[in-house]
């Protein structure tokens, strides 16, 4: 009978390591599985399933990692404020649709047809705005996501410039 010792999956810090990018998250307190920042980047996915979980997670994650370690703190408050606004624009967009829509119905109900119809393309706008905003954001999202994996700094685009 030989005795073989099993084999350990690779660890975090060795997959660090092999980055093409400057190593950003080196330090001992992010070397955990998954990375801290993941966790904040990543936590968008959540708002899939439950609108605002992912918000309240990488608030989470920026509450309680911001003083161990100065990366994943900017990581996840750059993540809260984005969720935040992925989370507002869409619906703004979708009342201004929605009010559209209601204008063209009161439109045509009280007077012309024709006075209906013209609200209906600012309503169709802005209901596939919402639309976009979602689907582009949680895929931006995602790219975040992967970056922090990486350990490469990610700066959001107009937040990421801010936030320092």
């Amino acid at each position: 009978m030989s005795s073989k010792r099993p084999r350990r999956p690779p660890s975090f810090t060795s997959k660090v390591s092999r980055t093409s990018g400057p190593l950003i998250c080196g330090s001992r307190s992010t070397r955990t599985w998954p990375p801290s920042s993941l966790r904040g980047s990543s936590s968008i996915i959540l708002n899939c399933f439950a609108p605002g979980l992912g918000l309240i997670a990488a608030l989470a994650v920026w509450l309680t990692q911001r003083e161990r370690s100065a990366y994943v703190g900017r990581q996840a408050m750059q993540a809260t404020i984005y969720q935040f606004l992925w989370m507002v624009v869409p619906v703004m967009l979708a009342i201004v649709g929605g009010l559209a829509l209601l204008g063209g119905v009161v439109g045509a109900a009280m007077s012309d047809v024709r006075v209906g119809f013209a609200f209906t393309p600012v309503a169709i706008v802005a209901f596939l705005a919402a639309a976009s905003v979602v689907v582009v954001g949680l895929l931006y999202a995602l790219v975040a996501a992967y970056e922090t994996y990486r350990g490469r700094d990610f700066r959001y685009l107009l937040i990421g410039n801010v936030i320092r």
